[in-house]
């Protein structure tokens, strides 16, 4: 049967089968026709002439053996095969045909196609396609296996629906494209297998073995995974626009945010990271894995031999096994790698860059590592672990909660085989610091979790931290954060630092810093100290001296085998006791409390202690301090201060007990030779003291700020006045000698004696060996009728007494004269008895009250 020549747009349909078609030239119909009669009964041809139409559809539900549209004198064709049953179809290399299968069965060859598109879910291909151009899976086309061979490949068909095979010739490249909604579920690639990109959305691909170790293929973007598990790879490049590697054995994956890629294989030489990758599942046997660029997500692990970061990468997670859940444990962490180790494939870090690049490592359950470089901060999280190479400059190293160490040493010395294999050990080398920064600071923190009921302990287990041996690195600052620490090791001339918050810590020495950052502390003996800190919120329940370690909690002993001059103790929190006898073989100390507060200290005679408040509370008793100095504002509660030197107030102090008492030393029979010496209490101008009643100074004492006398009850009031020249009352201050300065000045309240009248004189202050040069300046709170000045004892000078003169009369004279009378008037008393003896609610009283504070002295 013929057709109509030059058809555009032909449908074929039929229950029944029908002969093969052929397309045919118009020129020559009738031998053509009578040759393929001849072979084939029944054939239908298309003939086409010199005026043919650019492109032709021929659409098909019909059963035939097959399609014959091998010449060239035709337009390109698009062949659409909606349902029935093909046997063959052929189509010229020259032209731009296409298959498009919607339904139906192909159950012989197709050759030579520009384009096969699968554009149904029903349908059958059992043959092979030959010189196939590309293979497209369109939005509504589901392909389950994409087979692709090289050109050795031997015929064979497939019983399988919704498979094609396909045929490559060497250099081809064919591509392969899915359009977003199409499905491929499988690709395999082949024995010399030619293809060109494969644009995917999801399946897998599955990398057959090679005999060659050439693989002709361009990028593999979008797949779910990549698979490869008898063969290598040269080259694995993984991101969002990875350049092509040049032929070979390599593979280049295009990932993308919203579909992270498997890569597992044989083996990997060089696993490279690029912007945009979004790699998941387990990667096996890479030994290069190469990070040029931050922008990546790495969700699973990958077994790497060598990581190079040439850009900052957030974390790398080292395990020996991939079960080992990742610390973060935050899926798509930005610049986050999970690394699985083995003892024969140890992971070694490092950079081509100057400065460190990977911010933390964490060390995990069963990790391997060799030499770590480029690593800002090293994390152990886990045990079990090895190390067999150095960690070189890191700058700080943690155990957590749960991790564990036998030895972690700054010696810059490589463990032996049989030490990395038997001990987790750490060997840390700064040695090739390039920066060598005299005052960095290298952090080791053990870290522990207190548990509860339901949940045990976890504290991080270290053995030795060994920081002793003289090479190059920076300062020590060791922090005992919770963690069972057995010892550590330091030296003192590195200046190294050891801080104490809680947790258990055996035994530590070398360290030139105390830090006392916490309370729940182990008590420590700690050798040499130079400066002890007690920080804001943290407590020490005691500070000794002695040569044998104390036990429980919170106390700290210091022992003494260098010689140096002078300890400094700065508290800013609470610290309970100082005991620094005995006084023999240790250096002098400065005990300086800032905030907070602190209990007593016993001091030794002659040792030139000293202690400075400085807005603190002292709890206790200072005992044999040679020099105390009180700055800001200050309270001391105990009634007895003992010292040999100087009392300096520069702030206001109060002393709280009802009767103070400031006296020497106790004697000391090491300094029997030396002469002599009482303690000198200096109130300097601007400061103020404040007491309740008496101020005792087996001493000397010198004011030239204020002194304040508290007590507001006159029932127990100890202002009485003198009568016959004897004394009925003790002192507000007594010193063994009293010196006054022109800006002193003694505040009370007048309503504390009880009979108050003009005339009277009390006892002030009292010297034992000297007269008092001059008298304080009185103010006198509520003063009525009576003004209170203080004046030499004319008859004593070692004594200062307080008079009571008329307030009125006082007042008046400091006001000019045309006023004096008018104020006198205003002020004067009712009657004879309330001039002498002053009622303190009397109206009298109460006018005199007002007038004098509305008076403008002068």
């Amino acid at each position: 049967m013929e057709l109509p020549a030059d058809i555009e747009s032909l449908k074929l349909t039929s229950t029944l089968p029908i002969g093969h078609i052929y397309a045919v030239s118009v020129d020559h119909p009738e031998t053509e026709g009578t040759d393929k009669a001849g072979e084939i009964p029944n054939p239908t041809f298309m003939p086409y002439s010199v005026r043919k139409p650019e492109s032709a559809t021929l659409t098909t539900d019909l059963i035939t053996p097959g399609l014959h549209f091998n010449i060239k004198e035709r337009p390109d064709m698009r062949f659409e095969i909606v349902n029935g049953e093909i046997g063959v179809l052929t189509g010229n290399p020259e032209k731009a045909d296409q298959l498009v299968i919607h339904g139906g069965h192909i159950k012989g060859d197709i050759d030579n196609l520009h384009s096969v598109t699968v554009a149904g879910d029903d349908w059958g291909s059992h043959g092979m396609l030959n010189n196939t151009g590309e293979v497209l899976i369109d939005e509504h086309g589901t392909l389950k296996s994409l087979k692709v061979y090289g050109p050795q490949e031997p015929y064979h068909t497939t019983e399988d629906d919704l498979t094609l095979q396909v045929k490559t010739a060497s250099g081809q490249r064919m591509p392969i494209e899915v359009t977003e909604g199409g499905n491929l579920g499988l690709l395999e690639i082949h024995d010399q297998a030619s293809l060109g990109d494969l644009s995917l959305h999801g399946g897998v691909v599955l990398i057959m073995p090679s005999e060659t170790n050439t693989l002709e293929l361009g990028r593999i973007s979008n797949a779910d995974g990549v698979y490869a598990p008898e063969t290598g790879f040269d080259n694995v490049l993984v991101g969002s626009d990875p350049q092509l590697c040049p032929v070979g054995n390599n593979l280049v994956i295009n990932t993308s945010e919203s579909r992270p890629t498997r890569v597992f294989s044989k083996k990997i030489d060089n696993l490279q990271l690029t912007e945009g990758a979004r790699l998941t599942g387990e990667t096996p046997a890479v030994e290069r894995l190469f990070v040029p660029t931050s922008d990546f997500v790495s969700e699973g692990w990958i077994s790497a031999v060598d990581l190079v970061a040439d850009a900052p990468v957030t974390e790398v997670n080292v395990s020996g096994h991939s079960q080992s859940i990742p610390i973060s444990n935050v899926q798509d962490t930005p610049a986050r790698l999970n690394i699985q180790t083995s003892p024969d494939r140890p992971l070694t870090i490092k950079s081509n860059q100057p400065a460190h690049q990977v911010q933390r490592v964490n060390i995990n359950d069963g990790a391997n590592i060799g030499n770590i470089d480029s690593v800002k901060h090293i994390w152990i999280h886990g045990a079990g672990w090895s190390n067999q190479g150095l960690v070189n400059n890191p700058e700080t190293l943690t155990i957590a909660p749960g991790g564990a160490a036998d030895l972690i040493a700054a010696d810059g010395t490589l463990p032996s085989e049989q030490s990395a294999a038997e001990r987790q050990s750490l060997h840390l080398d700064f040695s090739h610091d390039p920066q060598d920064d005299k005052n960095k600071t290298f952090v080791v923190t053990n870290l522990g979790e207190r548990g509860s009921d339901e949940f045990p302990d976890q504290r991080g287990n270290l053995k030795l931290l060994d920081f002793s041996a003289n090479t190059q690195r920076p300062s020590l600052y060791f922090v005992q954060y919770g963690g069972n620490t057995d010892q550590v090791k330091g030296r003192q001339d590195k200046q190294d630092t050891l801080a104490l918050v809680n947790g258990r810590l055996k035994d530590a020495s070398g360290f030139a810093t105390i830090d006392i950052l916490g309370s729940d502390w182990s008590s420590i003996q700690a050798t040499n100290p130079e400066n002890i800190n007690i920080h804001e919120a943290a407590s020490a329940a005691k500070i000794l001296v002695s040569d044998v370690a104390p036990e429980g909690k919170g106390e700290l002993a210091t022992h003494f085998t260098d010689d140096h001059e002078r300890v400094y103790v700065n508290s800013r929190g609470t610290l309970g006791e100082v005991n620094l006898l005995p006084g023999q073989g240790r250096p002098s100390f400065t005990i300086e409390q800032t905030s907070g507060a602190i209990g007593s200290i016993t001091g030794a005679r002659g040792k030139d202690d000293h202690f400075i408040a400085t807005n603190t509370t002292v709890t206790g008793q200072l005992s044999d301090i040679d020099t105390v100095t009180f700055n800001g504002t200050n309270s001391y509660e105990d009634n007895l201060l003992q010292s040999n030197g100087l009392i300096g107030v520069n702030g206001h102090l109060h002393f709280s007990a009802d009767r103070m008492a400031i006296v020497p030393g106790s004697s000391d029979s090491s300094h029997t030779e030396s002469s002599e010496s009482s303690p000198v209490f200096h109130i300097r101008q601007g400061a103020a003291v404040t007491i309740p009643s008496e101020l005792m100074i087996h001493g000397n004492y010198q004011q030239d700020g204020r002194l304040m006398l508290t007590e507001q009850d006159p029932d127990s009031a100890r202002l009485q006045p003198l009568a016959d020249g004897t004394t009925q009352q003790a002192p507000v201050v007594s010193a063994n000698n009293i010196n006054i300065g022109t800006a002193a000045d003694f505040i009370f309240d007048s309503t504390i004696i009880q009979d108050p009248a003009i005339g009277k004189h009390y006892l002030l202050m009292e010297a034992g060996d000297a007269n008092i040069n001059r008298p304080v300046n009185v103010a006198a709170d509520n003063e009525l009728y009576v003004h209170y000045d203080a004046i030499i004892d004319p008859d004593n000078a070692k004594r200062m007494l307080l008079t009571s003169t008329n307030q009125a009369e006082y007042r008046a004279s400091r006001v000019p004269g045309r006023y004096r009378s008018m104020m006198l008037a205003a002020t004067k008393p009712s009657d004879k008895e309330e001039a002498t003896h002053p009622k303190a609610n009397s109206n009298s009283a109460q006018l005199t009250r007002y007038v004098v504070k509305n008076i403008n002295v002068g």
